[in-house]
């Protein structure tokens, strides 16, 4: 007898099936380890442990990937809460949150320190927003190493450029920004948020 706590993107009928012995058996003969690591490869799985529970069950417990955002690398994939891509999106997929883009498939395949922690900064200022003003309001982020990051809404379109300032910094000028650019005549377009105290709009590219 198997128990699997199964996740949201791991049917607990694949988990079942993926943790069960290939050949029947007593339960000492059953590879623990082998079903973990076969667990493991599935994306949706951010952790697995196996263990034996006499006299008859196989006990799995999984902890899974909670998407936050999409990126675009070529394909959309989905990004969970540590900034590791983990599945790349079919045509069943819910594609309703957040793209993040400006990131290199390759840089982040070689785990290049600088674009990691780049990556996991534009996540923060991701979840920052829309823990406030832009609540799920936020169609893309943006992030470009010399011009730093462009805020997206799903709205308007209205594109919120906060350039490289800290993340923290970014976050209080949107939220200061966006009641003055909801009275203004043009809420759409580009506002440029880079100096302290000032919006200022220009006609979107």
């Amino acid at each position: 007898m198997t128990i699997t706590t199964a996740v949201s993107g791991l049917t607990e009928r694949t988990a079942s099936s993926t943790s069960s012995p290939e050949r029947s058996g007593i339960l000492w003969s059953v590879p623990t380890k082998e079903i973990a690591r076969r667990l493991s490869g599935h994306p949706w799985v951010r952790s697995v442990s196996v263990r034996k529970s006499f006299p008859d069950r196989l006990v799995v417990r999984i902890q899974e990937r909670t998407p936050v955002a999409m990126i675009n690398l070529d394909v959309l994939h989905y990004l969970d809460d540590e900034g590791r891509p983990f599945k790349r999106l079919t045509a069943y997929d819910p594609k309703n949150l957040a793209i993040v883009t400006g990131f290199s498939r390759e840089e982040l395949i070689r785990k290049d320190p600088v674009t990691v922690r780049d990556l996991r900064k534009t996540l923060d200022l991701l979840r920052g927003v829309e823990a406030g003003a832009l609540r799920q309001n936020v169609s893309e982020i943006h992030f470009d190493a010399q011009d730093g990051y462009t805020v997206v809404t799903r709205d308007a379109g209205l594109q919120l450029k906060v350039g490289t300032m800290d993340v923290k910094e970014a976050i209080r000028r949107i939220e200061a920004a966006m009641p003055r650019i909801s009275r203004m005549p043009r809420s759409s377009g580009i506002a440029d948020l880079k100096t302290e105290g000032r919006v200022f709009m220009r006609p979107g590219e």
